[in-house]
């Protein structure tokens, strides 16, 4: 919900599907969307500028998506041709251990371009399953305006909310930008009163409501911290 996915390199075998980051740099990546676009008053707006306002924008977000993930299928059929020509042209010389390494990662690489070929067009099933609509804003309406609240929740109840709102972040190192999804259900609405109830223990309503100042985020400090998953790759 903190706008479009940035551009990322396709996954590889020595990109982690996942990593684990301390909890006051978690807090510092996913504060500012519970408070503006999860539990703030201009939330609303913030979506309805992100999301299709109507079928035919939908449609065609649908479309542009489909489209960019077909010429990512077509560019990665044309590579493992590549690779299988490349492969045919090598001699086939056992006793060159050159040559068997050379062999080896073309076979490994050809092996990742079928992973990621399997990934889209697994995306493209599911996309084509999609009825597109124009985006609905109404539940946002039967959430409470609770505002920065996240800083003042125990680490039981935090690792709830990021449960029930199904918390997934895409971590885009090059670019040094985070990027934060959130999903609410009805699961959610009937889950959140209860999240932040006041009257619970641990729970801190004398706090500033501001996440505690911490370094840039390739340098975030790890002791004394609870480690949380971080998924690099967006979730869904």
């Amino acid at each position: 919900m903190t706008g479009p996915t940035p551009s990322t390199p396709p996954t590889t075998p020595t990109t982690p599907r996942s990593v684990q980051v301390p909890e006051l740099l978690l807090d510092r990546i996913t504060a500012p969307s519970f408070a503006a676009r999860i539990f703030g008053p201009d939330r609303a707006a913030y979506l309805a500028a992100q999301l299709p306002a109507t079928d035919a924008a939908a449609a065609a977000d649908r479309d542009a998506q489909e489209a960019a993930l077909k010429t990512r299928v077509n560019w990665i059929d044309n590579a493992q041709e590549s690779k299988i020509r490349e492969l045919d042209d090598l001699p086939a010389d056992p006793d060159d251990p050159a040559t068997q390494a050379y062999r080896a990662r073309i076979r490994a690489r050809f092996a990742e371009l079928h992973g990621e070929r399997e990934r889209l067009e697994a995306q493209l099933k599911t996309l084509a399953k999609t009825a597109p609509v124009a985006a609905d804003l109404t539940l946002l309406d039967c959430l409470p305006l609770a505002g920065d609240v996240l800083p003042d929740l125990p680490p039981r109840l935090k690792a709830r909310l990021f449960q029930v709102f199904d918390i997934a972040v895409l971590w885009n190192k090059p670019g040094g930008q985070a990027t934060v999804r959130a999903e609410i259900t009805e699961t959610t609405l009937q889950a959140v009163p209860g999240i932040l109830d006041p009257g619970q223990d641990g729970y801190d309503d004398t706090g500033t409501g501001q996440p505690v100042p911490i370094g840039h985020l390739d340098n975030a400090p790890r002791s004394g911290r609870v480690p949380h998953p971080l998924n690099p790759a967006w979730g869904r």
